[in-house]
């Protein structure tokens, strides 16, 4: 079965809002008294996973929404909008629509307030509206040139968009204004990838840890180059990393079971996957990958299972229709030769 491996990083979010399972309730608490935190990264990753929870995380909605509103740290509030449009419930939705309307009218009375001008930006840039959030990136950035996340969210827009060489353009002006971000130094390393520039790629993320070595992003992403450079050992080692400075990183312990298929150490992939959908019940494509695994093994209601909860979660998700289709064939595969030995 034909699989794609996510990239988890600041340039663009991928997730699904289906709550099929039970909200773990202590550890969804503990995030929500950490966007409360007196260090900026420990709020900015908290809001991140809450975003990735999907409406699992529906009890953070008031706090999200008083930090898109009034963080200090403009990154912040990104991620603050971010994590609103993963929850994806009414009350997250009403959410962005009201501080939408409140930044709309903030710009006319205001227009040359680049905060004002740029918060406006990123919640166009949440709704999916980046043709009304790159001018208003842009218009930020005329009002107070070295604005760095004014430039590092014009990145993602133009990313998302698939216009890599604005997107480097404008991350590596933002890298250039702080050049100690490695959240920057990651989101360009993340286009280079995209675009196939390996080297410039590793080279970035490896900035990201030299300046925080902590930045478990930044691991994930590196073994992200090194699995499709045939680098295995060196992506096992750096997910292990990214997994130890963060247990609860989701992406990282489904991206080490994409390695472990690579080696064949299935039971060992079977036990990356679990874990990732412990900590995320909602990172719908680690069902496709356990349903994968399950059919080679011969495991076909097991198999089935998986791949039918992952066309559950991935349902409202285009970017991963053929993967839907592809799940499908496989449950129809699966179900005729079972009827064939019936």
């Amino acid at each position: 079965m034909r699989r794609r491996t996510s990239i988890f990083a600041l340039l663009c979010f991928l997730g699904t809002t289906i709550n099929l399972f039970g909200a773990d309730e202590p550890r969804i608490a503990s995030l929500i008294k950490q966007l409360d935190a007196a260090d900026a990264s420990v709020r900015r990753r908290a809001a991140i996973t809450l975003g990735g929870m999907g409406a699992l995380a529906h009890a953070a909605v008031p706090a999200l929404t008083e930090m898109l509103q009034n963080d200090k740290a403009a990154l912040n509030r990104s991620a603050a909008a971010f994590a609103l449009g993963g929850i994806d419930t009414p009350d997250a939705k009403k959410a962005l629509s009201d501080v939408l309307s409140r930044w709309q009218k903030a710009v006319e009375v205001n227009p040359t307030d680049e905060s004002v001008r740029y918060n406006l930006g990123i919640i166009y840039q949440q709704m999916g509206e980046l043709d009304k959030a790159i001018p208003e990136f842009k218009a930020a950035i005329r009002i107070k040139a070295d604005f760095s996340a004014a430039y590092n969210n014009l990145g993602k827009a133009y990313g998302i968009q698939g216009d890599f060489e604005a997107a480097i353009s404008a991350f590596r002006t933002a890298v250039r204004i702080d050049p100690n971000s490695p959240v920057l130094h990651t989101n360009l390393g993340i286009v280079y990838q995209q675009q196939g520039k390996f080297d410039g790629a590793i080279s970035a993320y490896k900035k990201a840890i030299e300046i925080n070595p902590d930045y478990a992003e930044s691991y994930t992403n590196l073994g992200i180059v090194y699995r499709k450079q045939g680098r295995f050992k060196g992506a096992v080692e750096a997910y292990k990393t990214a997994i130890r400075l963060n247990p609860n990183y989701a992406e990282a312990h489904n991206n080490l079971g994409y390695v472990y298929e690579d080696l064949n150490r299935w039971d060992e992939a079977i036990a990356a996957y679990m874990e990732a959908i412990h900590i995320n019940p909602n990172l719908a494509e680690t069902y496709a990958n356990l349903g994968f695994i399950y059919e080679r093994q011969g495991n076909n209601a097991e198999a089935i299972a998986h791949y039918r909860s992952f066309i559950r979660l991935a349902s409202d998700n285009a970017v991963l229709k053929d993967l839907i289709a592809e799940a499908q064939r496989r449950i129809q595969i699966i179900e005729a030769k079972s009827k064939l030995f019936d």
